[in-house]
């Protein structure tokens, strides 16, 4: 298993082509109830810059409890993710 760090380009903002923002952290409630992992990665700015940074993933379990705990209204049932 590789330990480094995958290289994500970012814009100016630190954020992906996916939307992303890499300098965001999960909190550590939804990790310890594993709902949510910190992917730490390398983010590339346009200058060609490296800087430590991190992805926030919802694990399946995750996603499992946010279906059950948010009401229908708030959330967008389509997902737009």
């Amino acid at each position: 298993m590789n330990a480094t760090p995958y290289i994500v380009k970012v814009d100016r903002k630190g954020i992906d082509a996916e939307g992303n923002d890499t300098n965001l952290i999960a909190a550590a409630e939804p990790v310890r109830f594993g709902y949510m992992v910190n992917v730490p990665i390398m983010a590339e700015y346009p200058d060609g810059k490296l800087r430590q940074g991190n992805l926030v993933k919802i694990t399946p379990a995750g996603l499992e409890y946010f279906r059950r705990v948010v009401p229908l209204d708030i959330r967008n049932p389509e997902g737009s993710a």
